[in-house]
């Protein structure tokens, strides 16, 4: 499947026990394929609103995922809970494209670009 055609998988979580719980389930195919093919791995939190306790406490439950004994790093970049996702699609835009009123949205995708081109 995709996971052993990749060399670099990132993981999309987003800020909720159950996506945690479920993350063990690629965490689990992950392991497994590692043991032939040895895959980086990285976290990404998204869709997360920003200073909730639930925030928090999914970024502390993502700290002990391990890949074959290897701790998961998980990506500086954090996409928010933000209607500008949804918008510029609506508006037949992706995030960069579309103009919101603080750019935010925008700025989060440029940094997310930057950091996985810094790890390619």
């Amino acid at each position: 499947g995709a996971i052993t055609a990749a060399d670099l998988f990132i993981i999309p979580v987003l800020p909720s026990p159950y996506d945690v719980w479920a993350t063990e389930d690629t965490i689990t195919a992950l392991s497994e394929v590692n043991t032939i093919i040895p895959i980086e791995s990285r976290i990404l939190l998204n869709q997360v609103v920003a200073k909730t306790r639930l925030a928090a406490d999914i970024g502390e439950a993502l700290e002990g995922l391990k890949i074959n004994g290897k701790k998961i790093e998980r990506l500086k970049t954090v996409l928010h809970h933000r209607t500008a996702y949804k918008r510029s699609i609506n508006d037949g835009m992706g995030v960069s494209e579309y103009s919101d009123a603080d750019g935010r949205a925008a700025s989060e995708i440029e940094s997310l670009w930057e950091e996985l081109m810094k790890w390619l």
